[in-house]
């Protein structure tokens, strides 16, 4: 289980966890909108700067957005080790939308499967309960198709029988059926609109 002092760390400027570092993942250089002056990319679109090696050829002179991003493998050490994103195809994001964080934390997180062999991921389940098991608002998002929005799911509640069992098998059922159902909403995704003037 978590402990509640490494959660609220998260709402604070969190260190890096030691001994991760992105190496050659720029999963982040897809998945993410970048909507600012210095650079727009829309979402599921490989960023025009990301090299083949992770490096990027503006690092130096980067956007902010880019400048101050890091995603939840990077950032919070009860996230598994093995969910790297470019190895586990599961892109963990931390946001303080204040729509989407409905419980006690300054935080929710999102759990972006990019696959879906990214549901069997090792240590997904086990980080999920640890997220909802300390009442972290947590939500399934499912890419649209490149430029186009998401479907995302809160399941917190869909999957709070699991994670009190602490029972990894039946979680990964449950989120196997959350999937699922979002990717039957795949069909309302809209194009996303850029609007920062460049």
């Amino acid at each position: 289980m978590v402990r509640n002092a490494a959660i609220c760390k998260v709402s604070e400027r969190l260190a890096l966890v030691p001994d991760r570092t992105c190496g050659s993942c720029n999963v982040c250089c897809v998945v993410s909108k970048i909507d600012e002056p210095a650079l727009q990319k829309l979402p599921g679109c490989r960023c025009r700067n990301a090299l083949s090696n992770g490096a990027c050829a503006i690092y130096a002179a980067r956007p902010e957005t880019c400048r101050g991003f890091f995603c939840g493998w990077r950032l919070l050490s009860w996230v598994d080790e093995r969910l790297r994103p470019d190895h586990a195809a599961v892109f963990i994001r931390l946001t303080k939308d204040e729509k989407l964080v409905l419980g006690p934390h300054q935080f929710a997180l999102m759990v972006t499967v990019l696959s879906r062999e990214g549901l069997n991921a090792p240590g997904l389940a086990e980080t999920i309960i640890a997220a909802i098991g300390e009442r972290i608002d947590t939500y399934l998002v499912v890419p649209g198709p490149p430029g186009y929005t998401s479907c995302r799911k809160w399941i917190n509640a869909a999957l709070g029988e699991a994670v009190k069992r602490k029972d990894a098998m039946a979680l990964g059922k449950l989120l196997r059926e959350q999937y699922a159902e979002a990717v039957t909403k795949l069909d309302q995704t809209r194009p996303v609109i850029l609007t920062a003037s460049a």
